[in-house]
C-alpha cells in the first residue's frame, strides 16, 4: 500500500512539475515575471521609445497568458487525478465484492468437505490487489472466511461487502466514504491515497499559491502606475 501510494503520487506530482514548468526555461512564472520587470526597466531608461514601450504591453500579455496556461495545466493535472481516484474506489469496490464472493463459495465448500485451496489462491491475488489501491486489515474467520477492514471500518464482513464513496464538493476537493461516513484522513496509503494528495493539495495549495501570486503582481503593477512610476 505504502509503494502504491508513493508510485501514484510521484506520477502525479511529475505532470504537476511539467504543468508548473522548470524555473529558468522561459516558459514558467519567474521567467515572465521576469521579463516584464527587463521590459519596463527598458522603457524606463527610454520612455520616449515607442517599440520599448510596446515590449512592455508585450511581456505584461505573455506573462498573463502564462499565468492562465498554468493555471488550466494545473487544473488538467487535478482532474486527471480526481478522474484516476474515482475509477480506483470503484474498481477496490469490485474487488471487495469478489472477496465477499470467494468467502461465501470457499466457506460453502468447506462445510461440504470439498477442497478450497484454488478458491483462497483466488481470494489471497484479489486481497494483493487491494492493497494496493488502500491500506487494510485482515480478520480471519473459523470456518474460512475472511473479513476485510478499511480506515477501521469493515468493507467485508463474511459474505457481504460495504462498497467506499468517493465524492468532490464545490471547491474541488475529493472525499472518501463508507455508509455516509467519512473517512479521508484515515486512509494512510495505496493508490487511492496518493491521488487523493495530488487532488487535494494541489487544490488547496499550489492553486491558491498562482492566484496569490497574480493578485500580488497585479496590486504592484498597478500601485505604481497609478502613482505615474
Amino acid at each position: 500500500a505504502d509503494r502504491g501510494r508513493s508510485e501514484a503520487y510521484s506520477a502525479m506530482a511529475s505532470e504537476l512539475d511539467g504543468a508548473l514548468g522548470e524555473p529558468g526555461t522561459g516558459q514558467d512564472l519567474s521567467s515572465l515575471i521576469s521579463k516584464l520587470r527587463d521590459a519596463l526597466t527598458a522603457a524606463t531608461a527610454a520612455p520616449q521609445d515607442i517599440s520599448k514601450r510596446r515590449a512592455v504591453v508585450e511581456a505584461a500579455d505573455a506573462m498573463a497568458r502564462g499565468f492562465s496556461s498554468i493555471s488550466n495545466a494545473v487544473a488538467a493535472v487535478r482532474d486527471r487525478s480526481t478522474a484516476t481516484c474515482k475509477d480506483l474506489v470503484s474498481k477496490l469496490n469490485d474487488q471487495l465484492a469478489s472477496i465477499a464472493g470467494l468467502n461465501q463459495k470457499i466457506v460453502s465448500a468447506r462445510q461440504t468437505g470439498m477442497e478450497t485451496g484454488l478458491l483462497e489462491d483466488q481470494r489471497d491475488a484479489v486481497i494483493g490487489e487491494v492493497s494496493k489501491l488502500i491500506d487494510l486489515k485482515l480478520l480471519r474467520r473459523e470456518g474460512g472466511a475472511i473479513d476485510v477492514l478499511v480506515a477501521g471500518r469493515q468493507v467485508v464482513s463474511g459474505s457481504r461487502a460495504a462498497p467506499l464513496a468517493a465524492s468532490s464538493d464545490s471547491s474541488g476537493l475529493v472525499a472518501l466514504s463508507i455508509d455516509g461516513r467519512a473517512i479521508t484522513d484515515a486512509v494512510e496509503s495505496g493508490r487511492i491515497r496518493g491521488n487523493l494528495d495530488v487532488v487535494n493539495r494541489s487544490e488547496e495549495h499550489t492553486d491558491a499559491d498562482i492566484r496569490d501570486l497574480a493578485a500580488s503582481v497585479v496590486r504592484a503593477l498597478n500601485a505604481a502606475h497609478s502613482s505615474g512610476t
